[in-house]
């Protein structure tokens, strides 16, 4: 059995979502992980089986952080009438915070749906592929409405 060291899953934790906020899926590999985290590549595969594995992780994480936060400033209400403000602020700060890393998520898990429904022929892939590429352009852009700010 491999050799764990406590401490280290959060490290790597950290130094993952780090990475993958700076960074798109596919231009972040476990070497490099490995080498800003000051570990070997053989340990990270020792705390998460693939690099799928540990970006799902780092996903988790950083929905449990954004949650915490955004009940917190919604503990912070005096006023019911600043509560939708007060929310929607914490939530665009949430979406600033890990832009890069939900934009990865949602990439990622769509070209999975794509991948699968691809087995049933190459038509139908096509289609999705473009039903897919629409559907992540106009929710980037609803994002960019809302906020105001290219993303």
């Amino acid at each position: 059995m491999p050799k764990r060291i406590k401490e280290l899953r959060p490290k790597i934790l950290e130094t993952a979502q780090e990475l993958f906020n700076n960074a798109p899926y596919n231009q972040v590999d476990t070497r490099k992980i490995s080498k800003v985290a000051g570990i070997a590549t053989g340990t990270l595969y020792n705390y998460f089986p693939t690099k799928k594995a540990l970006f799902l992780a780092v996903v988790e994480k950083s929905w449990d952080e954004s949650m915490r936060r955004l009940e917190s400033a919604l503990e912070n209400v005096f006023e019911a009438s600043n509560t939708i403000d007060i929310f929607l602020d914490a939530l665009y700060a949430e979406f600033k915070r890990n832009k890069r890393l939900g934009r990865s998520f949602f990439q990622l898990t769509v070209a999975e749906q794509v991948k699968r429904a691809g087995e049933c022929g190459d038509v139908k892939n096509e289609l999705l592929c473009g039903v897919a590429e629409e559907l992540s352009g106009v929710f980037i852009r609803a994002l960019s409405q809302y906020t105001g700010r290219p993303i």
